[in-house]
């Protein structure tokens, strides 16, 4: 699988899927909150860190305890506010609070507080927020929340704490256990729509489609609420059935009822559109063990049918093993091949290259669908295609993450793993996504919204100016004819443009390359 030094991971703040997301919500199968119940997470262990006297050392050791507090607090529709305390959010606010708003509001109280002599007693806002919010069962995954949040600034935000056996068993399986419904609600100019839909899952099945406006979800008044507490009650509906109204197309409104189910997910799936012009679509939800066996196998299949187009999909892609893949690159740029390499921030380490061993599987036209949501190894994956000119990318700037993680047990607790920056990843003509993000050939408007890398958080890394290359350009194209036939979503504005951009001409100029 290529010339690699083993171990190396690449998630986007890999707490967003293990805490917020409606995907991960289970009677049968193990949910997020049980295995953080596992580790046996206790206000012990968040006191090592934020103490009063520890947290009003510095500025940034101050900002890392309110984080530790506001990651907690916003999940329950509160934000701590300077010299007011704990503040339900604002119903007018029609995007959810990042890091960075969460923690703007302080940046004065910061500056004055030596003047004003202000103290802040973080225990006692923790025990606060306990006594009034978290549940025995829960409080495991709060504490857990809350280091995660203190490390994103004291350290990075890629820097985190995971349960072992969530990593074990979800992470970085190929084929993941779930009761789930399966599908990612945002929110966007006060309209709460569906992100993502999981194929293969129960929303899937009954005919929810990305992209469609949310009008009601059971008996539930939508109006005002945040996403952080509609998120909150799908997770904890006990109910096997939901009931969930969305705004079509043509301005109708459908009802349907999604059971939950007890099923494992594959984190690759092919489909074979009805257009004129046979197109298979290849979804990739993340890098995981066997991602590049199961896409070879799926590109077989691909081959065999003689069919010349091929949208990839890395939409909300947010990453995973670094080895998976450079080696499903490989079978798009064929052996040889400098896929990215590694840099260490410590010098100690010498930097790794992975060279592609893998024969060129399929050689036809190629679009990458990509949008805010594409990060890490997706990002590797697209910048890769791109840079040997095999395929244009179609959507949004992706997320910006060009760090990487090495796991660890974490020393403190066995039972849970510690993923700690190392260095930042290029790819082979240089060039390091890191708070840039891969420019789209095709750029499409997303109706999804979020925030990347650079708007996200408070303490992102930087490249040095010696390290930072410019993107570098893609393949040439003058115009796209049309389409007779498109297949697939009306409300999804990327696939559209993705399968007219497949008639564009320089991807023509792909086949056989």
């Amino acid at each position: 699988m290529g010339t690699w030094i083993k171990g190396l991971i690449l998630f986007t703040f890999i707490l967003g899927i293990l805490i917020g997301s409606a995907v991960e919500h289970s009677d049968d199968a193990p949910s997020a909150e049980s295995y953080w119940f596992q580790t046996g997470l206790s206000n012990q262990d968040l006191f090592q860190f934020v103490q009063d006297s520890t947290c009003h050392s510095s500025d940034r050791y101050l900002l890392a305890c309110l984080n530790a507090i506001q990651q907690v607090a916003i999940r329950h529709g509160i934000i701590l506010v300077p010299e007011k305390g704990f503040q339900k959010v604002s119903l007018e606010r029609n995007f959810e609070f990042n890091e960075k708003d969460l923690l703007s509001p302080w940046q004065e109280t910061i500056k004055l507080r030596n003047e004003r002599q202000i103290i802040l007693d973080f225990q006692s806002l923790w025990r606060e927020l306990e006594s009034k919010y978290i549940n025995s069962s829960k409080k495991p995954m709060m504490v857990g929340l809350a280091l995660n949040g203190f490390l994103s600034v004291f350290r990075d935000p890629h820097t985190y704490l995971i349960p072992l056996d969530y990593y074990k068993q979800i992470v970085a399986s190929s084929d993941y256990k779930t009761s789930s419904y399966g599908f990612v609600i945002t929110k966007l100019q006060n309209k709460f729509i569906i992100k993502k839909v999981i194929p293969g899952s129960p929303s899937d099945f009954v005919g929810l489609k990305r992209g469609q406006v949310v009008i009601r979800i059971n008996d539930w008044n939508l109006e005002g609420m945040s996403l952080n507490i509609l998120n909150e009650k799908i997770r904890s509906e006990k109910s096997s059935d939901i009931q969930i109204s969305v705004l079509t197309r043509r301005g109708k409104v459908s009802t349907l009822s999604i059971k939950k189910s007890n099923q494992a997910l594959s984190t690759v799936h092919l489909k074979f559109l009805d257009t004129s012009t046979p197109t298979a679509l290849l979804t990739l939800d993340r890098f995981s063990r066997k991602s590049c066996d199961k896409v070879k196998v799926a590109l077989s299949a691909v081959k065999k049918m003689a069919v010349q187009n091929l949208i990839l999909d890395l939409r909300d892609n947010p990453g995973g093993q670094m080895d998976e893949a450079g080696c499903i690159a490989g079978l798009f740029t064929g052996p040889d091949k400098k896929i990215f390499s590694v840099r260490y921030l410590q010098n100690k380490e010498k930097n790794e290259s992975y060279i592609s061993d893998e024969e060129k599987v399929y050689a036809g036209r190629i679009v990458v669908l990509v949008n805010r949501g594409t990060a890490s190894a997706s990002e590797i994956l697209a910048g890769a295609l791109r840079e040997y000119n095999q395929a244009i990318l179609v959507g949004e700037k992706t997320f910006g993450k060009g760090s990487f993680q090495e796991g660890d047990l974490w020393s403190l607790n066995p039972r849970v793993a510690l993923f700690e920056t190392k260095g930042f990843y290029y790819l082979a003509s240089g060039f390091s996504p890191q708070k840039i993000g891969l420019s789209p050939d095709l750029s499409v408007e997303s109706p999804n919204g979020g925030s990347r890398e650079a708007g996200q958080y408070w303490n992102s890394l930087e490249l040095s100016q010696t390290e930072a290359e410019p993107m570098p350009p893609g393949l040439p194209f003058e115009s796209c004819s049309s389409v007779d036939q498109i297949s697939g979503n009306p409300d999804d504005p990327e696939m559209i443009k993705a399968q007219q951009a497949l008639n564009c001409w320089g991807v023509a100029q792909v086949s056989g390359g």
